[in-house]
Parts: C-alpha cells; sequence; structure tokens
C-alpha cells in the first residue's frame, strides 16, 4: 500500500493512512493537524512552500520529489501526487500519494558520484602522463572498475615497455599510430 495523506485548506493533516506512519515512523498523535513540510529537512522547507502557493491555483500538480526525516532521523525520499478537492462543505481539501524513492534516490547518487570520481581519476593522457604508481594502477584498488578497460597508448613503446603496462593493471597496449579498426578490436 502506498502511504496516502489528507490535509485541510491550510496543509495540515487531518487523517493518513497506515502506511504513511510505517514510512515516517511516527505515530498518528504525532502527525495530525502538522503540516508535511514541518517532516523535510529545514533547508528544504522554504522552496517546499514557495512551490506549494505557485500549484495553489494551477490545475493538477505535476508529481514532485521530496525527502523527510523520519521519526529515527533517517532521511527518506518520496515521489508525490497531490490533488485537490473539496469536502461536503465545499472547504479545500489535498490528498497526496507518496512513493517511497528512497532507494532510487541512493542508487542514482551512487551512480552520479562513480561518475564523478571516474571524472576525478580519468584524463584521456598519453603514456607519460602515469595512471599507476609502485603498486600498480590507483584506479584497480576500487572494485567498481574492476570490468572497465584500460588501454595504454604511446608513441615509444618497447616490448619491455608493453610488458610493464600489462604486468600494472592495463588491458592492451596502442602503440602510435593508431589505427581505428585496431581501436575497434581492443574495445569488442
Amino acid at each position: 500500500a502506498f502511504p496516502v495523506t489528507l490535509q485541510d485548506s491550510e496543509h495540515r493533516l487531518t487523517d493518513v493512512n497506515a502506511a504513511y506512519l510505517d514510512f515516517t515512523g511516527f505515530r498518528l498523535d504525532q502527525v495530525l493537524g502538522r503540516d508535511p513540510v514541518d517532516f523535510q529537512p529545514e533547508e528544504d522547507r522554504a522552496a517546499s512552500r514557495a512551490w506549494r502557493r505557485q500549484m495553489l491555483d494551477a490545475g493538477p500538480e505535476p508529481l514532485m520529489e521530496r525527502r523527510l526525516v523520519d521519526a529515527h532521523g533517517h532521511e527518506r525520499w518520496y515521489r508525490a501526487a497531490r490533488r485537490t478537492g473539496s469536502d461536503a462543505w465545499g472547504h479545500r481539501r489535498f490528498l497526496t500519494i507518496l512513493q517511497d524513492s528512497t532507494a532510487e534516490h541512493a542508487a542514482r547518487e551512487q551512480a552520479d558520484r562513480s561518475v564523478r570520481e571516474l571524472d576525478d581519476w580519468f584524463v584521456l593522457s598519453h603514456i607519460g602522463m602515469v595512471l599507476f604508481d609502485e603498486q600498480g594502477l590507483l584506479v584497480r584498488s576500487n572494485p567498481a572498475f574492476d570490468a572497465l578497460k584500460i588501454v595504454a597508448y604511446t608513441a615509444h613503446a618497447g616490448a619491455d615497455d608493453s610488458q610493464r603496462f600489462l604486468a600494472n593493471g592495463f588491458n592492451a597496449v596502442l602503440i602510435k599510430p593508431i589505427s581505428s579498426q585496431r581501436l575497434k578490436d581492443l574495445m569488442s
């Protein structure tokens, strides 16, 4: 079941389902009467309130992604679809359905970190720009790079140099001039 909330015209929670309580870790008496923005990290609250004011009369709100801090102090990410309606007395009500996206967000962050780490480690450079130390390639110390092919290229390498590169973790050695066919063969 997805976490669901019902809010009054002042955005105070008037009802939540058990899935919401499970997701946040709070008890019902800890959430009723509160604005859910209060559960967000302090630095997110002003932007959330501004976005909410902007969307108030704009029609169906787009899917949003936000985070909250649960009862145990852990950051939880969620996607939310919010719809506006009226109760029997004509008072505005907001119904929000949440989807836990914490694991997905963590995976995206890890992928972004890996890309940044790759950017930090690699610059396409001539073999004279040494990428390894006495113990071997530093990049090979990170298991995330085990499947990465590393090809040395140089204009000046003898058989001994090529063997040393291979022994230090390179998968292949290309000696200039490099043919596109040789490069394609190495990449496949």
